[in-house]
């Protein structure tokens, strides 16, 4: 997940944890931009793309960068409807026996309690 010719480049979406990079498609890129330098993010700091996620080679700008992603998240109604709609696909996906429960930027798995046996 480097792009070609940056070996010092940190993926921004990885780092900071951005949810739509936890809930990336099979085709390993973003759910939310058809092409990473249309992100949100872009405009924001100097980062790279490789077409699919963002880098940069300036670890200082990462915690500025996450400041940036969760008040977006947070604001943006049509980014959390989204949201909302893939983390319900994954959880089906998923199966097994979890309850999910989804905050505006991530996912969270609790097991549900087993009855107990007599």
């Amino acid at each position: 997940m480097q792009p070609p010719g940056e070996k010092s480049s940190l993926n921004v979406c990885a780092t900071i944890k951005c949810p739509f990079f936890e809930l990336k498609s099979n085709s390993g890129k973003c759910l939310r931009y058809s092409q990473a330098y249309q992100c949100h993010l872009s405009t924001v700091a100097d980062v790279q793309s490789d077409g699919y996620w963002l880098f940069t080679a300036n670890e200082s700008e990462l915690q500025e960068l996450k400041k940036v992603n969760d008040r977006f998240l947070a604001k943006d109604k049509a980014t959390q409807k989204q949201l909302k709609l893939l983390t319900a696909r994954a959880s089906q996906t998923k199966g097994g026996n979890l309850e999910n429960r989804v905050s505006s930027t991530l996912e969270i798995e609790i097991p549900r309690s087993q009855p107990a046996e007599a």
